[in-house]
């Protein structure tokens, strides 16, 4: 019960971004909506291919020295350096 719980609110959280997001594109920017929802199922299309796909690398790629870590320990690296002018 404690996980449907969770994952309703992230729902909620969900319906309402994209109610904001096509009334937004719709109202503010000026696109039809017929082109924000065509683009929304591309993107969605793309990820349905994508993430499998992703997955499927990380879980069978193996490095002598790092394993399956060396994805993380470069996102971490990447990030650093991206953001290290911001604080400046």
């Amino acid at each position: 019960m404690a996980y449907g719980v969770g994952a309703s609110l992230v729902s909620i959280k969900n319906v309402l971004f994209h109610f904001f997001f096509i009334y937004f594109f719709s109202n503010g920017v000026g696109v039809n909506e017929a082109w924000i929802i065509a683009a929304t199922t591309i993107v969605i299309l793309v990820d349905t291919i994508s993430s499998p796909l992703i997955g499927q690398i990380s879980d069978n790629y193996r490095s002598k020295f790092w394993g399956r870590r060396k994805y993380g320990l470069n996102r971490i690296g990447l990030n650093c350096i991206s953001n290290r002018n911001r604080t400046q």
